[in-house]
Order: C-alpha cells, then sequence, then structure tokens
C-alpha cells in the first residue's frame, strides 16, 4: 500500500517541486500511510555514546553513536529534525518533508548543519538506532532512521562533498520503501561493527526491488527487479520498469529532467574545469 500510494503521488510531487538545489522527493506518502505510524519522536537515553568493537551480543553494541563534547547539540538536533519531518509528513506528505524540516531547523541549529563533523556525528546516530531496530525485528522504524540518514548523506554530498549536483530522490525512496536487502544494504555499508552481517546473509538473495516512476505503471505496486530497470539517460534520476512506462509518462516526466539534466551537465562542467 504504501509504495502504491507513493507512486500515485509522484505526479503531485512533480508539479510542485522544490527549485531549491537539493532537489525534493517527486513522490508524497500522505497522512493515511503507515509512514505516520513510523515517524514518531527519535527515543535516545541518557547512556555514553561510543565507538565500540562489535560483540558477540549484538545487544551491546553501539554501531558507531558518536561520543564528543558536542554530542549535546547533536541530540537535540536529531530530535528536532526527526519531529520536523514527521510533522510536515502528517500536513503536507513526504516530498516536502525534508526543505521544510531544514529550513524550520537551520536557525537554532546552524552550527550542526553548517558542521561536517556534527552532521556525520547526527548521521551515525540515526544509522545506528536503524540498526538496532532491524537486529530488533522492527524493520518499519528501521526504514525510518535509514531515510532520515539517507537524506542528510545526500544533503552533504551536494553541499559539503560537492560529489553530486542534486539529491537522488529515488535512492532515498528506494530506502525508505524497499526491500530489506536493500536496507541492510545501505546500513552494513555504514556501520564500524559487523552487527548485521548474519542479518545480510540472510537477504542477500532476495532481490533488490525497484519503484517504476510512472504513477499508471500496470505492475503491482510498479515494482520490480531493479536490475531490470531501465534509468532515463537525462536526468539519471528517474527508473522504469520498461520503456512503454518511460514514453508514457514523459510528458509529466519531462519539466524536471529538463531542470536535473541541466542542473547535472553544470555540475560536470564545473568539476571538470576544477
Amino acid at each position: 500500500m504504501k509504495a502504491e500510494e507513493g507512486r500515485q503521488a509522484c505526479k503531485a510531487a512533480e508539479e510542485s517541486q522544490s527549485t531549491e538545489a537539493f532537489a525534493t522527493p517527486h513522490q508524497e506518502v500522505t497522512a493515511e500511510t503507515p509512514l505516520d505510524l513510523q515517524l514518531q519522536r527519535l527515543r535516545i537515553d541518557s547512556r555514553s555514546f561510543q565507538f565500540l568493537e562489535c560483540t558477540d551480543d549484538a545487544s551491546n553494541c553501539d554501531h558507531g553513536e558518536p561520543i564528543s563534547t558536542s554530542w549535546l547539540d547533536c541530540k537535540e538536533f536529531v530530535i528536532a529534525f526527526a519531529d520536523e519531518f514527521d510533522n510536515v509528513v502528517k500536513v503536507s506528505g513526504f516530498n516536502n518533508a525534508f526543505p521544510i524540516a531544514r529550513r524550520a531547523t537551520w536557525e537554532k541549529f546552524i552550527t550542526v548543519w553548517e558542521s561536517p563533523a556534527k552532521m556525520t556525528s547526527a548521521m551515525s546516530v540515526y544509522l545506528a538506532n536503524a540498526t538496532q531496530c532491524v537486529l530488533n525485528g522492527n524493520t518499519e522504524f528501521g526504514h525510518c532512521y535509514a531515510t532520515y540518514a539517507a537524506c542528510l548523506e545526500q544533503w552533504m554530498a551536494c553541499t559539503v562533498h560537492k560529489s553530486q549536483a542534486a539529491m537522488d530522490v529515488y535512492k532515498i525512496l528506494e530506502i525508505h520503501i524497499g526491500d530489506m536487502h536493500t536496507l541492510v544494504s545501505y546500513l552494513r555499508r555504514r556501520i564500524p561493527c559487523c552487527c548485521l552481517d548474519e542479518t545480510y546473509v540472510k537477504f542477500r538473495s532476495t532481490k533488490k526491488i525497484g519503484l517504476c516512476s510512472n504513477p499508471d505503471c500496470p505492475l503491482p505496486n510498479g515494482q520490480t527487479k531493479r536490475s531490470a530497470m531501465l534509468q532515463c539517460t537525462r536526468c539519471r534520476v528517474a527508473n522504469y520498469c520498461s520503456r512503454e512506462c518511460q514514453v508514457q509518462e514523459w510528458p509529466n516526466h519531462k519539466r524536471w529532467c529538463d531542470n536535473d539534466a541541466k542542473a547535472r551537465a553544470e555540475f560536470d562542467s564545473k568539476k571538470k574545469s576544477s
């Protein structure tokens, strides 16, 4: 249901696409979806956060949660950002959640937003919580926290590392509504411990699922094997299950495809000249 409603909201999200450089998601999740049950306040206890070596008992591992003199700022930030993200989803949908949550937390937490070290710490908190949720069998919250981390990661890639022209919203959506193979792979590559190794073995034979960018895709929930999908060669963001879906969606896709293609061309040109 969540994937289906996300697909059906694609057109509406494209119509209201933000002009900000970090492109907002083109798919919207409405207040009726299970997402609202997932996006709850991030609960972090008062224990010491440390980078620990993984032990035989994964419950004793912090999965890379940071400890630093500036930890209090990051703790308040991850809670505030999660709250704002949650509130926006309830009111206007997933496609507006990141830019509005960023603006809402910018003034109070500007020292976090403008500090790569603090942003990395915040990401680590989300990743660690997502990992523990997966280990506890709470995959819904695991997807949720991983989505927060992916948003911050994409933001840093655009604004700090300058490694991409805009946020790749479909990668974020694949983490948010994707399969367990996608979620576990994403987390396992980013945590410093081996706590997800056994879980990865369990799901690695599962085919990764992709979401067709055509809201009217005839496939169930618009989903198919990711390896079989076709990517738009102009924007390199939208994916389709077939040539037919790509052609059908082109009139709606063209507008933001042109914008993304232009932004990426300018980015590639600057990268070559630097």
